[in-house]
């Protein structure tokens, strides 16, 4: 998992378990914290990235 993913996986439970404190249900924050995550995209695979020394078939 790389570090710009990581960081906001990691605000959003933050983020879930502060809303959980203040509501006084941390399994809801949790998972509000999660849905979240989901909803703003931050769970998205990256896209794999072509690889330099593949060679179109033209060239081949």
């Amino acid at each position: 998992m790389d570090k710009p993913r990581r960081g906001k996986f990691l605000f959003s439970i933050f983020a879930g378990t502060l809303f959980g404190i203040i509501f006084d249900n941390l399994a809801l924050g949790i998972l509000f914290g999660l849905f979240v995550l989901f909803a703003t995209g931050a769970a998205k695979r990256s896209e794999p990235q072509p690889d330099p020394d593949d060679k179109p078939r033209s060239e081949v």
